[in-house]
């Protein structure tokens, strides 16, 4: 009779040092599911850092469009200096209709007429590049998300590791 106590015991020993696994191994499952909601957050900083890298390369398109814009717009000063130019050579012209002398500068106005209507055409260019300034402006905002974003893409490579963790915690669980 004492044998079989004995034998109880020594079963009973066995099912306390299994359930002392199991709170172990639940224990470890509670960290699962904290490196799981970290996962999570980092899948999503992920797509925020992938949204990151679009905003920079439109970023890079933005700055080849700023300089272009610097450079319509020195064209535009030039422009501006030939229409008053052509303003004078208006008058000139009005004056030539009744002066044999003044028509041969009335030929160089005629000239200048053609080279403003080229004028024209590179204003209506430098309004848009106008419009592109604004654009390349609100680029460079983009820009600064876009370095945010870098780091955050950072911030859910670490957590794809965590992620992985967490599969190892699941296992237990």
């Amino acid at each position: 009779y004492d044998r079989v106590l004995q034998g109880i015991a020594e079963y009973d020993w066995v099912w306390q040092s299994m359930a002392g696994y199991h709170r172990v191994l639940q224990s470890m499952a509670g960290y699962g599911r904290v490196w799981q909601s970290i996962a999570w957050y980092g899948r999503v900083l992920w797509g925020i850092a992938e949204y990151g890298r679009v905003l920079q390369s439109m970023a890079g398109y933005c700055r080849v469009w700023l300089s272009m814009a610097g450079v319509m717009q020195s064209i535009a000063g030039y422009c501006r200096v030939l229409h008053s130019i052509v303003g004078h050579c208006r008058v000139l012209w009005g004056i030539a209709k009744y002066c044999g002398v003044l028509q041969s500068i009335s030929g160089y106005c005629i000239v200048l007429q053609s080279i403003v209507g080229y004028c024209r055409i590179l204003w209506g260019i430098a309004e848009y590049c106008t419009v592109l300034l604004g654009i390349a402006e609100y680029c460079t905002v983009l820009w600064g998300i876009a370095e945010y974003c870098t780091v955050l893409r950072g911030i859910a490579e670490y957590c794809t590791i965590l992620w992985g963790i967490t599969e190892y915690c699941t296992v237990f669980r």
